[in-house]
C-alpha cells in the first residue's frame, strides 16, 4: 500500500506519552499492520509522537529500515527493565536532575536503533514536541522544515530527538541539544495530535486523516517523579497552544486501552509489569476488533496498491 497519489489527504499517525506503557501503542500499531497488510512506513505520509511516543513514531515511519509494531514491541521488552533498573535490582532514583545512570543506558538502547540516522534524513514527515527549561518554552522538530524544525541545526541526530521528547523529569537528566536543555514533550502536551495537526494546516490547508494511538484512557500520580514534573512544567509557565485547530480539516480516530486502576505506572518494567501490558493490550485489540477495523478502513480508502 502507498498514500495515493489521486488524493491530497495526508495520513497521520500520532502516539501519546506513557513511559512503558508505549508497548501498548506497539501492540495497536501492530494489529492495524496487519489489518491493513502493510507496515505503517508504507501508509502514513506524517508521524508526531511525543516522549514514549517518538520512539513508536520514529521507529515506525523515521528509519530508512523502518520497524513494524511487532518489533517495537520487542524493543519495550529489552530497553524497560534495562532502563528502569529492573535488571540492576533498584529502580531508578527520582531527583529535580533526574538519574544520568539511568539515561546512559536509555541512551545506549536508542542510539543503535535509530543508526546514527540525522533527524532530517526520516522518509516521513516528522513532528515531536520537546520542552527547552532554559528558554522556558515548546520545541516542535519537524523534519518537513528543514532545519527550523531541528532546533536550528541541520545536523541533529534522530536518536538525539527520541531521547529529548522522552526525557522524563524526575528519571532523567535534561537532554543537549544545539543550545538547548529539553526535556520531556509531555510537558507541553501528552498527546501530540494537536501540535501535528496545528503545524500541518499551518503549511497547507489540504485535508488530514489521524489515526491516534493512546498509552492509557486513565493515568495515577506517579508520587515523587510527578512531583518533580510539575515542579518543571511550572518552571516553563505557558507553553504553545496544542489544541487542534477548529477549521482543520481534520478525520481522526482515536484507539487507546482502558486501564484497570492502578495500572501501568511510567516505569513499570518488571516481568509482571510487562505480562500485565501485554494482558492489556491483548484484551484491547480483542474487544475492539471493530474500532480497528474502522480505523483500517479509513486509512484503505486513501491509499493504493503498492506497486511492489
Amino acid at each position: 500500500m502507498a498514500p495515493s497519489p489521486a488524493s491530497p489527504t495526508r495520513l497521520v499517525l500520532t502516539v501519546d506519552g506513557g513511559g512503558m506503557r508505549g508497548l501498548l501503542a506497539a501492540r495497536a500499531l501492530e494489529e492495524l499492520e496487519r489489518r491493513l497488510g502493510a507496515p505503517a512506513s508504507r501508509v502514513f505520509d506524517v508521524g508526531a509522537g511525543v516522549s514514549t511516543g517518538a520512539l513508536v513514531v520514529c521507529g515506525a515511519l523515521g528509519l530508512r529500515r523502518p520497524l513494524s509494531g511487532t518489533e517495537l514491541a520487542a524493543c519495550y521488552h529489552e530497553i524497560g527493565p534495562r532502563v528502569f533498573g529492573r535488571a540492576q535490582g533498584a529502580p531508578p532514583r527520582v531527583s529535580l536532575h533526574g538519574d544520568p545512570a539511568a539515561h546512559a543506558r536509555l541512551r545506549a538502547l536508542i542510539e543503535p536503533i535509530c543508526s546514527g540516522q540525522a533527524f532530517l534524513d526520516a522518509p516521513a514527515r516528522l513532528i515531536i514536541p520537546a520542552a527547552d527549561v532554559g528558554r522556558r518554552a515548546g520545541v516542535l522538530f519537524d523534519s518537513g522544515r528543514g532545519a527550523e524544525g531541528t532546533y536550528g541545526q541541520a545536523d541533529v541526530r534522530l536518536a538525539d530527538v527520541v531521547l529529548a521528547s522522552s526525557a522524563l523529569p524526575g528519571y532523567f537528566p535534561p537532554v543537549r541539544v544545539g543550545h538547548g536543555a529539553l526535556v520531556d514533550g509531555g510537558m507541553w502536551a501528552k498527546d501530540p495530535t494537536g501540535s501535528a495537526v496545528r503545524r500541518l494546516h499551518e503549511d497547507d490547508p489540504a485535508p488530514l486523516v489521524v489515526v491516534s494511538l493512546g498509552t492509557g484512557r486513565t493515568m495515577r500520580r506517579q508520587g515523587g517523579a510527578d512531583v518533580v514534573a510539575e515542579i518543571v512544567s511550572a518552571k516553563l509557565g505557558r507553553l504553545p497552544d496544542a489544541s487542534i485547530p477548529p477549521a482543520a480539516p481534520v478525520e481522526m480516530l482515536r484507539l487507546e486501552p482502558p486501564l484497570p486502576p492502578g495500572a501501568a505506572r511510567v516505569d513499570a518494567a518488571s516481568d509482571r509489569d510487562l505480562e500485565a501490558l501485554e494482558e492489556i493490550a491483548a484484551a484491547y485489540v480483542r474487544d475492539a476488533a471493530d474500532e480497528f477495523e474502522r480505523a483500517a478502513a479509513l486509512l484503505r480508502r486513501h491509499v493504493a496498491p503498492s506497486a511492489d
